[in-house]
C-alpha cells in the first residue's frame, strides 16, 4: 500500500461509492416495479330450488260435437318456472282420483286419468320427459332436468278423442293439481 497516493485513494473511494450507490438505487427501482400481493376469493353457493306456478287455472272446454270427437287440449305457455342450481325432477299429481262437479246436485265424476299432461317444450329444457295420465300419486313430467335459472315450462293438457267418460251432465268438473320440483 505504499505506492498508493492520496489521489489514488480518492479515485478508489469515488469508484466504490459510485458502484455501491448505483447498485442500491438499481435494486430499489426494480423492487418498486415488481411489488405483488395476494388475496383469497371465496364463492359460497347454497342450494336453491324454487317452483312458481304462473298460471293457476287450466281450462279444457268441450264446446261442440267436434270437441268430443277429436278431444280437447290446452297449452299454457310458461305456466311453471323452476330455478335450481342442481339437476331436478318435475312432478304432478291430482288432488283425488276424480274431477268432481261444482254444480249443486250433480254427482257425476270424471276420472282424472282421462287427462294427460306433458311439458310442451321438454326438448328445450332437457332431461327425460314423459306424458303422464293424471293420478292422485306423483307422476314424473321431467326427470333429471339440468340446473337452470328461471326455466319456463309450457304445459300441455289433453283428452283422448271419443272418450265416453266426458259424456256427463253439463257443468264444470274440477280437481287441484300439485306440481313438485325435487332434487336427488
Amino acid at each position: 500500500m505504499k505506492n498508493f497516493s492520496n489521489r489514488h485513494w480518492k479515485v478508489v473511494c469515488v469508484f466504490c461509492t459510485t458502484f455501491l450507490f448505483s447498485v442500491f438505487f438499481a435494486s430499489k427501482a426494480q423492487a418498486q416495479a415488481n411489488s405483488t400481493g395476494t388475496a383469497t376469493l371465496n364463492v359460497r353457493i347454497v342450494d336453491v330450488l324454487l317452483l312458481t306456478v304462473n298460471t293457476t287455472v287450466v281450462n279444457l272446454n268441450f264446446t261442440d260435437a267436434a270437441s268430443y270427437q277429436t278431444g280437447v287440449s290446452a297449452t299454457l305457455p310458461a305456466q311453471l318456472t323452476v330455478t335450481s342450481n342442481r339437476a331436478f325432477t318435475l312432478k304432478v299429481r291430482a288432488g283425488g282420483t276424480n274431477l268432481v262437479s261444482s254444480e249443486s246436485g250433480n254427482t257425476d265424476v270424471i276420472p282424472v286419468n282421462k287427462i294427460s299432461v306433458s311439458v310442451a317444450n321438454a326438448a328445450a329444457i332437457g332431461g327425460t320427459a314423459s306424458t303422464v295420465a293424471l293420478s292422485s300419486a306423483d307422476q314424473n313430467l321431467i326427470a333429471t332436468a339440468p340446473a337452470g335459472i328461471a326455466k319456463s315450462f309450457n304445459m300441455l293438457y289433453a283428452t283422448a278423442p271419443n272418450d265416453s267418460d266426458f259424456a256427463k251432465t253439463a257443468g264444470t268438473y274440477t280437481t287441484t293439481l300439485t306440481y313438485t320440483a325435487t332434487v336427488p
